[in-house]
């Protein structure tokens, strides 16, 4: 929170690839709130990142360099 908005969204994964894998999407403000195990991977969006169906997507940023 010191760095990154609390709006920042967060996916939270568990058991990735596994029968019981889980994804669920929260921003850095609702995080404590995430059920999380052993088996949780998260990640932190960027101030650019989005959700899109079940993924959190970065833009890389190539619209802007290149007028897109």
């Amino acid at each position: 929170m010191e760095h990154r908005n609390g709006a920042t969204p967060v996916a939270v994964v568990t058991g990735a690839m596994r029968e019981n894998q889980k994804i669920s999407f929260t921003t850095l403000d609702q995080l404590d709130s995430a059920e999380v195990d052993m088996q949780t991977v998260i990640f932190i969006g960027s101030s650019t990142s989005v959700q899109y169906l079940d993924f959190l997507f970065t833009p890389r940023g190539y619209a802007e360099k290149y007028g897109i």
